[in-house]
């Protein structure tokens, strides 16, 4: 997994108001970074003549208790996944097969990271703003999630999103 960071560009390519609805709030604000939590993973791999074995569990790789596991296939160009933040479910990405970006903003910074190894995980914490896009044909991306799903913790509306991560 390639890592671009964008944080403390002043390029408004690299602001959030450039890739989310809303930005003219998001603009105004600094110093306030949910991001620094974000992580790389490196995830226990085996390989010998009969192929590689990749395995992760919780509390000692993933940093948290998996509740679920979920994964994303066959997004085609244009389209794109995420759009949104959850509330209270942090999650670890994994791009098990192909490649794939994924941008992860709050309402000062944009990091980038590009997955591309199925042994590297992308830990991602709640309340973070998540894009996954430029998926290469037959990528795979598994996620595994602190929570269950529920509709009502993830925020799908920008000025609700920064509204929300300025909370105290």
């Amino acid at each position: 997994m390639r890592f671009v960071s964008r944080r403390g560009i002043s390029h408004q390519s690299a602001s959030p108001s450039a890739k989310a609805p809303g930005g003219d709030a998001a603009r105004a604000l600094t110093n306030v970074t949910r991001l620094t939590a974000a992580r790389r993973v490196a995830l226990p791999t085996f390989v010998d003549s009969r192929g590689a074995l990749t395995a992760f569990e919780s509390n000692l790789e993933v940093p948290f208790q998996i509740a679920r596991v979920f994964y994303v296939y066959d997004v085609q160009a244009p389209f794109e996944r995420g759009g949104h933040a959850h509330v209270h479910a942090d999650q670890l990405l994994v791009c098990v097969a192909g490649r794939m970006s994924v941008d992860l903003v709050d309402p000062s910074s944009t990091e980038t990271y590009v997955l591309d190894d199925p042994s590297t995980g992308l830990f991602v914490p709640r309340l973070v703003w998540t894009r996954l896009y430029g998926f290469t044909p037959g990528a795979v991306c598994l996620a595994a999630a602190s929570n269950h799903y529920e509709q009502s913790e993830v925020i799908r509306d920008w000025d609700e999103y920064v509204r929300r991560a300025l909370e105290p």
